[in-house]
């Protein structure tokens, strides 16, 4: 399962944001370069659902799941993993990367309009995905997912945020920026990118996420990781 990334520097979007096959074909990559503190974030997800899996029996939901990076965590530890996505070029990656994989089904659906036939679950992972979804539609697909687990059972989300001020989002923007030119991105492909995602990725702030989470049923919703406009919390149901 251990496959070469291809390196994202110099991807340029044409347009709007997609996540096509220019994107897919470097998207690990792509992901690591443009998430700060991406790797330590994954690892405290792991030691966060640890407590929620039996080993061997446990079963796990992947809300845009995309090339199967988070599942790839599970794959070994659960009994059942459904992974749920809707581009076309990021499921035939996610399927190639799982075929010897039994446990592992990946599906195609669109969040918007329907939700996985699983019950009780025991954990689920939203990994940047609700801010890929029309506002109109997140705080349904966060109920369904509430409903979809058991008792005691637990929703990671995680999210870029806009601040809660203009004076703190142009900070936000700024240290952003100086991270991703670190990663060797040029100013060009920073500011192609951005352009690109306008009105495709449409960010809450923390407090409307936590808000959101609430809303759909969760009593305990706690913040565990947070990088400027990066953050992460579990939501217990």
């Amino acid at each position: 399962m251990t496959e070469e990334k291809k390196s994202s520097l110099g991807h340029m979007p044409g347009g709007k944001w997609e996540f096509d096959r220019s994107v897919t074909s470097v998207f690990d990559d792509m992901i690591e370069r443009s998430i700060p503190q991406y790797a330590a974030m994954r690892d405290l997800v792991d030691e966060v659902a640890t407590p929620f899996l039996t080993p061997g029996s446990g079963k796990v939901l992947d809300l845009g799941c995309s090339t199967g990076l988070a599942i790839a965590r599970f794959a070994t530890r659960a009994r059942a993993i459904v992974g749920v996505e809707i581009s076309e070029s990021m499921l035939e990656a996610a399927r190639t990367r799982f075929t010897s994989y039994s446990n592992v089904t990946i599906v195609e659906m669109d969040l918007r309009r329907d939700f996985p036939d699983v019950v009780d679950v025991d954990f689920i992972l939203s990994i940047f995905t609700l801010q890929f979804i029309p506002v109109e539609h997140r705080r349904k697909v966060v109920r369904r997912a509430w409903q979809a687990l058991r008792p005691g059972g637990a929703m990671i989300v995680a999210e870029k945020m806009i601040a809660e001020t203009g004076e703190a989002q142009q900070m936000f923007d700024h240290v952003y920026h100086g991270f991703k030119s670190q990663q060797g991105y040029s100013q060009e492909e920073i500011e192609r990118k951005a352009l690109s995602l306008e009105g495709r990725l449409v960010a809450n702030t923390a407090s409307e996420n936590e808000a959101m989470l609430k809303a759909a049923g969760f009593e305990s919703v706690e913040s565990i990781w947070r990088w400027v406009s990066f953050g992460a919390w579990i939501a217990i149901k």
